[in-house]
């Protein structure tokens, strides 16, 4: 059984979830939910099962431009 950084085991579960996911009867968020369950952290479980680690989030948003509201008013 592999050893965590704080070099305790890895929970047996863990690699239970694995596996099953590797086989296909578990979904990547299902995966990760039940790992982290666990204890373990996003990335370290996606390393377990050898899944790249998910894209960065998308920068800051560029600030400015125009809005444009249109309203109708009726007498």
């Amino acid at each position: 059984m592999k050893n965590t950084i704080n070099g305790k085991p890895l929970h047996p579960a863990a690699m239970s979830y694995a596996n099953e996911f590797k086989a296909g009867t578990l979904s990547r968020r299902e995966f990760l939910g039940r790992a982290t369950a666990l204890g373990m952290t996003s990335a370290a479980a996606l390393s377990l099962v050898g899944v790249a680690t998910p894209a960065k989030a998308q920068g800051a948003i560029k600030m400015g431009g125009h809005c444009v509201f249109s309203k109708t008013f009726s007498r």
